[in-house]
């Protein structure tokens, strides 16, 4: 039930994947991989109160996986609670590996919360592992809040180099300087 649950997230058939992952926990009240998948469930559709419990029940069940700890705090991001977010963010770095998801939303939260020269600083460890375009585009406002307007504009011309489909928003950066 849980695998059918997943086929229908992955074909955006949110209804049918809510009840394949609610007979899975049906049938196994300890079904973690049922409760991750309905936490994902509700991000996608925006119950956020709703993913953050259901992922609150996946670390009840199995406190041992960062990632788990990453969406939940990815859920308490969507609600604008960057604080609490950022907790669950190092939470995972504590648990496990460091998946670049889990330093790219620590690395938003610290910036929402203006703790700019720590979003930076993740941003660079970031940019070690991977060169995306929507690193860049964070590194530049990281800069652009700590008053590097240069290295904030470098940063949003090498974003603009790489995805084509970002150009009015890193223009509207830009701009903003």
């Amino acid at each position: 039930h849980c695998l059918l649950g997943h086929e229908h997230m992955t074909k955006e058939n949110f209804d049918k994947a809510r009840e394949f992952y609610q007979k899975a926990v049906h049938l196994d009240p300890r079904n973690v991989r049922a409760f991750f998948g309905l936490g994902n469930l509700a991000l996608r559709i925006e119950k956020h109160d709703m993913a953050i419990d259901y992922f609150v029940n996946a670390i009840n069940i199995n406190d041992k996986v960062s990632t788990f700890y990453t969406q939940l705090g990815v859920a308490y991001m969507n609600k604008k609670d960057s604080e609490q977010a950022l907790a669950y963010f190092k939470k995972a770095e504590t648990v496990g590996h460091v998946s670049k998801c889990n330093r790219y939303n620590k690395a938003l939260a610290l910036l929402k919360i203006n703790k700019f020269e720590e979003a930076k600083i993740e941003c660079e460890l970031l940019l070690s592992e991977v060169k995306e375009a929507s690193v860049l585009i964070l590194m530049g406002q990281c800069h652009q809040k700590l008053g590097c307007r240069e290295e904030a504009h470098e940063c949003w011309l090498k974003a603009m180099d790489m995805d084509k489909k970002e150009s009015q928003k890193i223009k509207a950066l830009i701009e903003s300087l």
